[in-house]
């Protein structure tokens, strides 16, 4: 449609302006801060629930090592005892059911 004055009118052409509300760039730039601060976040328990895993996993790890350890200590102790009591029983020291109950032990 023709103005008046047989001119277009800015309504007529179709051309319009962005219209911005006033402290819009504010709301967008914390949102954005938001959102940036949000995926930090789902990063960082992301990274402890994986370091929590690890810790977990290497505690068990460690713990059974160390039973391992120990255990294999137990077994050569348990072994030198009953070579021990044999030398006893040789000797005539000892009685031979004993040394025979702590190799079995061993």
């Amino acid at each position: 449609p023709l103005a008046s004055e047989n001119r277009y009118t800015e309504w007529s052409a179709g051309i319009s302006r962005t219209v911005r509300l006033p402290g819009k760039r504010q709301v967008d730039a914390n949102l954005a801060q938001l959102e940036t601060d949000l995926a930090g976040t789902g990063l960082d328990q992301s990274l402890f629930a994986e370091r929590e895993k690890f810790a977990m996993m290497w505690s068990a790890w460690r713990r059974a090592d160390l039973l391992s350890a120990s255990s294999a200590s137990q077994a050569a102790e348990a072994l030198r005892i009953a070579e021990l009591q044999q030398i006893a029983v040789n000797k005539g020291a000892e009685r031979q059911i004993r040394a025979d109950q702590l190799a079995a032990e061993a």
